[in-house]
């Protein structure tokens, strides 16, 4: 039997890896094989988990390292298994650390999701060097395993699962539904983080559309009140939103607290108290949601992108894309389908005999979906990892300029290009980015600041030299539906590529919601807006030629 050292979040850490550590971890060890955990996000001596012994494990790179090696000292293990986003574990591909490993033994296992491509549907190359460095890899997805194989990296299949004994269909639907004061609704459930990856203003755009006209639809929303900020780079406040579109009456928050998650057992009721899961991620390297929405009987609507599409398939509808961004990773990113995913819903809402059978579909995929049967899978892989010598090890690739994403300590991180505008360009004298617009319309705006906690709204009289607050690289949008700001102020917009609100000939009116609205439009419509001053900026440029 294999002696596992696991290294991810802590399996009592609210978050998909946590669970996924605590119940394959659980899984192997109940099958025979001797596991430690090294758990990130936690701090001093943790309680054993499922009989697991936890060890807390610090994120920084050089921290954990030292940690890495006092656990092979104490508990020599024969395999290393990471569990996490490719570019976190950067550190163990350096040649220290690989020299350590070959040293003692060990075995590194690189178990990483894949939520996004290039545009030419590959890897980084810098992820590359990473995964090549592994002894063995496995990815959570065929999605994962097919554009690693367009990266000329080799990779095993081993899903994630669901727990069977808690994710299954209600008894009594009804019943299932008064527990939440939701009997007689058509509940709509979104079990996703308050993370820009899970655009949920976007979600709140389709429910909005979906439930119009209707009196028997709610949203049940299990997500974090309070943002991960990464590092500041997303902030956006949920019950500001909520108010803004007019959905007191139709979103029902499952968990008010600031900083307590729902138990399983709880976030179980909520799937049994659904008729429909709605995802509108704009990624996911596998998505637990889905199959246990589908062990539930719970049909997903969802994009068909990234590990999303291979669940969704089977289990539910899948809904295209109404544009894509490119990340600061060079990642392509899709954005849901808001007309396509309402109408994905109206079909489950219209039709009960449709949405009966897409249940029993989703019942039977997911009965596939195990973490007994996931660990038997992964249980193969680490009984027959081989060991990689010196002489057949790949070429060492420089990791000096990998960009790690947000959660671990990095010394390089990209601004982010998709997010709601709360971060910048925090280099400049100003603190915040800002919208700038005529003192008329200040107060109409204000809510803006409370939906992206530090937004400023900053006035701008006719005679303000616009130009040099756009060349601080701070301005988000300019807003002057009455044309009061100085001539050429949407020119200047449209050569700055700063989304602009007025009457213009370059920009493209925004007609039929309030000032409000169009402002959180252009800042959360991400696809819509880049194309909006893309088209902007060649009229702008063309006047200038001429």
């Amino acid at each position: 039997m294999a002696r596992i050292l696991w290294m991810s979040d802590a399996p009592d850490r609210p978050s998909g890896f946590g669970l996924v550590t605590r119940e394959l971890c659980a899984c192997l060890q109940r099958r025979g094989h001797a596991v430690t955990v090294l758990g990130w996000w936690t701090e001093g001596a943790r309680p054993p988990t499922d009989d697991l012994n936890v060890i807390a494990c610090p994120v920084s790179p050089e921290s954990c390292i030292e940690e890495l090696r006092q656990a092979i000292q104490s508990f020599q293990p024969n395999v290393l298994v990471t569990l996490g986003d490719v570019p976190w574990v950067y550190y163990l591909a350096q040649q220290s650390v690989r020299n350590m490993l070959d040293a003692s033994g060990i075995s590194w296992i690189i178990y990483y999701p894949v939520d996004g491509t290039l545009p030419d549907g590959s890897l980084p190359d810098a992820w590359v060097g990473i995964l090549a460095q592994a002894d063995e890899r496995i990815s959570m997805s065929m999605f994962g395993v097919e554009s690693s194989a367009r990266s000329g990296i080799a990779a095993e299949f081993v899903p994630h699962g669901c727990d069977e004994h808690l994710f299954r269909p209600p008894p009594d639907k009804h019943a299932a539904k008064r527990r939440f004061d939701l009997d007689e609704k058509f509940v709509i459930l979104s079990d996703a983080r308050n993370h820009r990856r899970k655009l949920l203003p976007r979600l709140l755009n389709i429910v909005k559309a979906f439930a119009s006209g209707k009196d028997d639809v709610a949203l049940l929303l299990n997500t974090n009140i309070v943002a991960d900020a990464e590092h500041g780079a997303y902030l956006y406040d949920l019950h500001t939103d909520i108010d803004i579109l007019g959905l007191r009456d139709i979103v029902k928050l499952a968990n008010t607290h600031s900083c307590k998650a729902l138990t399983m057992e709880e976030v179980s009721g909520l799937y049994q108290a659904s008729d429909v899961h709605l995802l509108c991620s704009w990624g996911e390297g596998f998505g637990l949601p889905t199959p246990q929405a589908a062990a539930a009987g719970v049909p997903t609507v969802a994009g068909g992108f990234s590990a999303t599409e291979e669940l969704v398939q089977r289990c539910g509808i899948i809904v295209g894309d109404e544009g894509t961004v490119v990340d600061e990773f060079g990642i392509v990113r899709h954005f849901i389908d808001r007309e396509s995913a309402v109408r994905a819903l109206e079909s489950l809402y219209s039709d009960e005999t449709f949405r009966s059978d897409l249940s029993a579909k989703s019942v039977a995929f997911a009965g596939a979906l195990t973490w007994e049967a996931v660990a038997m899978k992964l249980e193969s892989i680490v009984e027959s990892c081989g060991r990689r010598t010196g002489s057949n090890a790949p070429q060492q690739w420089a990791l000096s300029h990998v960009a790690r994403p947000t959660g671990h300590d990095a010394t390089f991180l990209p601004t982010p290009t998709i997010t709601v505008p709360v971060r910048h360009a925090v280099r400049t004298p100003r603190a915040a980015p800002i919208v700038v617009t005529s003192s008329a319309f200040s107060r109409e705006l204000a809510p803006l600041a409370r939906l992206f906690p530090g937004l400023l709204i900053e006035d701008c009289a006719p005679d303000d030299d616009l130009a040099s607050l756009l060349d601080s690289n701070a301005v988000v949008l300019v807003v002057d539906p009455e044309g009061q700001l100085e001539v050429g102020a949407d020119l200047l917009c449209a050569l700055a590529r700063v989304s602009f609100i007025g009457p213009s000939p370059y920009w493209t009116q925004l007609n039929g919601d309030t000032l409000l609205l169009q402002a959180r439009l252009v800042l959360t419509d991400h696809p819509f807006a880049a194309a909006r001053w893309n088209h902007a900026h060649q009229l702008a440029q063309a006047r200038q030629s001429v």
